[in-house]
């Protein structure tokens, strides 16, 4: 039975969750331009002891809104891309899994549990179809 586009998917969904993948949803610079701002407003208005006291307060507040804005890779597969970018995602990941003449998902998923050159070449696929295609920021 051939390899589909779902079932890519579901491997890659599988791969980014052993790795604990995640994506910023909103950009993380603003929160630490934030922090920054906040910490030197207070450090000009109360010296050094506003520096700890304004990166401290910001860096929790900034901690809080924060909370849930990050996602799980394979969240990102399953809810945000649209059918069109999976299928494009799954050819570009068919073309590697091709290298390894696997033309059946049984044969695939024991390949890839004892492969991790397979693993790491699938992973380098999505990470870079997050990052370059959907403009999604990776974070480890």
């Amino acid at each position: 039975m051939p390899i589909n586009t779902s079932e890519v998917m579901y491997i890659l969904s599988q791969l980014s969750e052993q790795r604990n993948l995640r994506v910023a949803v909103t950009e993380s610079l603003k929160c630490g331009a934030g922090i920054g701002l906040s910490a030197a407003i207070c450090a000009i208005l109360l010296g050094p002891v506003g520096l700890a006291f304004g990166g401290t307060v910001s860096s929790v507040i900034a901690s809080y809104m924060m909370h849930g804005k990050f996602k799980s890779v394979a969240l990102v597969i399953a809810q945000d891309m649209t059918p069109a970018q999976q299928s494009q995602l799954a050819a570009s990941c068919m073309r590697i899994i091709n290298d390894f003449r696997v033309e059946d998902v049984a044969v695939l998923l024991p390949l890839l549990l004892n492969s991790p050159s397979a693993q790491q070449a699938l992973m380098t696929q999505l990470v870079g179809y997050v990052t370059n295609e959907m403009k999604l920021k990776i974070i480890d």
